[in-house]
């Protein structure tokens, strides 16, 4: 199922524009995070929380506890993380 979403999300981060430097990170690693860690739960098909990660605009929009992105601000990602996660080095 999260290799189905693959495509998914590469279209979100080529759609983004973002330049080659960003996307490359976003390559690299974030979307290896997002398809194992991230998507089973809030993909298209399950989204725990209101929080659906494959798309961009759900990136921006949040989930019900409020926002989990926050631009320029990488030390508040995922600030509310299911207790038992950990965040990715």
């Amino acid at each position: 199922m999260r290799f189905l979403l693959l495509p998914i999300l590469m279209a979100t981060a080529s759609a983004a524009g973002l330049p080659p430097e960003q996307e490359e990170f976003f390559e690299s690693k974030i979307r290896p995070v997002l398809a194992s860690e991230c998507i089973e739960c809030h993909g298209p098909e399950k989204q725990k929380g209101g929080l659906r990660l494959d798309f961009r605009d759900g990136w921006k929009a949040g989930g019900d506890s409020g926002a989990v992105l926050v631009p320029g601000k990488p030390a508040e990602v995922c600030s509310s993380r299911p207790s038992g996660t950990t965040t990715p080095s």
